[in-house]
């Protein structure tokens, strides 16, 4: 087998939103980093020389600090746009029980994988845009360990793709803030010799502290 390449995606630290407003891209909420325990469980487990990427949002530049600020060394730090959280356009702001008031939100959660939001994006925008970023970072940063603070929309859409899951499929994924999902891709010969390339899932939305059990 050829050279792996080790994606480490990890969940932003939850958000401060005491009114539980919703929150995509507009909205650029401050994460919540008091959780020292988290960050330090994360420090043990994650590799030590990776390239590191976050969004272009500060929920994911603020939890890459403070995992930093753990005892995870960072030589270089890229921040990724195509790596953002879906866009809920003119819903942004608003809380549960008024969105449930806007009469074409229906449709949005009914089919959420092709339906955007008013002067949004639709999950299949997400999954298109996440795929094609990951697949140049795999290439560019073949061989290594990547460390990716992104967004749940993110993590799913890059496991789905991975996976070959229907982006309806990769809806059905749950992960977690501080989780921790590994991706592997891989370059093999198959058994007539011709060079192939493949993901493998290692962990899926794994807590810091299930995966320090783990032995990741």
């Amino acid at each position: 087998m050829g050279k792996t390449t080790r994606w480490w995606w990890v969940r932003h630290a939850p958000v401060i939103n005491p009114e539980k407003t919703i929150y995509g891209q507009s909205r650029d909420l401050d994460a919540n980093v008091t959780d020292n325990h988290s960050f330090e469980t994360l420090a043990q487990v994650l590799p030590r020389k990776a390239q590191w990427i976050t969004s272009n949002f500060q929920r994911t530049r603020q939890t890459a600090d403070a995992i930093i600020a753990a005892g995870v060394p960072c030589w270089n730090r890229k921040e990724i746009p195509e790596f953002a959280e879906q866009n809920f356009g003119d819903w942004e702001g608003l809380t549960w029980s008024e969105l449930h008031k806007v009469g074409k939100s229906t449709a949005f959660w009914l089919a959420p994988a092709e339906v955007s939001a008013p002067n949004g994006e639709s999950w299949m925008d997400v999954y298109n845009r996440t795929s094609q970023k990951k697949k140049e970072l795999t290439k560019e940063h073949k061989g290594r360990d990547i460390i990716c603070v992104a967004h749940g929309g993110s993590i799913r859409a890059a496991v789905a793709t991975a996976l070959e899951l229907s982006p309806a499929q990769a809806l059905t994924l749950s992960i977690e803030n501080w989780s921790v999902t590994r991706l592997d891709h891989f370059h093999y010969k198959d058994i007539d010799g011709e060079e192939k390339e493949g993901w493998r899932l290692c962990h899926l939305n794994l807590s810091p502290n299930a995966l320090l059990r783990k032995g990741a």
